[in-house]
């Protein structure tokens, strides 16, 4: 019998923009990696852009519900940022960001309205240019990581914008894993990405300084008695910039 064919990128964004609007209320308060993300890979964004002047605009990219983009926010504004712009496929990802910078009447703050696929937008979509690009895990579900990264590179800042994709270390996939009956986990690189995967991805998508790194994202436990945290996620960190 023939190979079933691939489901379009259509099709896997809207079954991942399903399967994360129904994380989104609880994200937050999962036990797992939620309550260590946005120190761990702040503090890694942070010491990445050290002594870098002019970011003006940050896209947080795949934004969940904001966490790393917020923080950002906070420590880029006394370096004069101006906008920071948060995307997800997931729309009640996004609501759960608006009612975090509505209850802290925060400003220089942007939830853009486009929800679909980078990759295919128009260039009005999360318009140019941005000083750096951020995406936590994101390069995993979207359904073409070469063309994403091309995408993102155009909004860059030429010359000087930098973008850095926290991503998972490729494991053999598991038959039982979370997401297994959707055709969202037929993604380029669901079970993750090697270093020559991330490597070969950014500097194909004409990036320039591409650096990669181990990153170790801390566990938590559930809270119950007797419980310990897991083993911490095996990550890259990659960063990169527009020539």
């Amino acid at each position: 019998a023939a190979a079933t064919p691939p489901p379009s990128a259509e099709t896997m964004v809207k079954a991942a923009s399903s399967e994360w609007d129904e994380c989104a209320g609880t994200w937050d308060t999962m036990a797992g990696p939620t309550s260590h993300w946005a120190h761990d890979s702040h503090e890694k964004v942070m010491k990445l852009v050290k002594g870098k002047p002019g970011i003006k605009r940050v896209l947080d990219f795949g934004a969940g519900t904001g966490v790393l983009g917020l923080a950002l926010r906070t420590s880029l504004e006394a370096q004069g940022v101006e906008e920071v712009v948060f995307h997800d496929v997931a729309p009640k990802m996004l609501e759960e960001i608006s009612k975090k910078i509505a209850a802290e009447g925060l400003t220089k703050t942007t939830v853009s309205p486009f929800t679909g696929n980078v990759a295919e937008a128009a260039s009005t979509d999360l318009a140019a240019p941005f000083d750096l690009i951020v995406s936590g895990s994101v390069l995993t579900f979207v359904p073409d990581a070469h063309a994403t990264i091309s995408a993102l590179r155009e909004r860059l800042t030429p010359g000087t914008g930098v973008m850095v994709h926290f991503v998972h270390q490729y494991t053999p996939p598991e038959k039982d894993e979370s997401f297994s009956a959707s055709v969202a986990n037929q993604a380029q690189y669901y079970s993750g990405f090697t270093h020559e995967d991330i490597q070969k991805v950014m500097q194909v998508e004409g990036l320039t300084e591409v650096a990669i790194e181990e990153f170790a994202l801390r566990m938590s436990s559930s809270g119950e008695e007797g419980d310990t945290a897991p083993e911490p996620w095996k990550m890259w960190v990659a960063s990169a910039r527009r020539a």
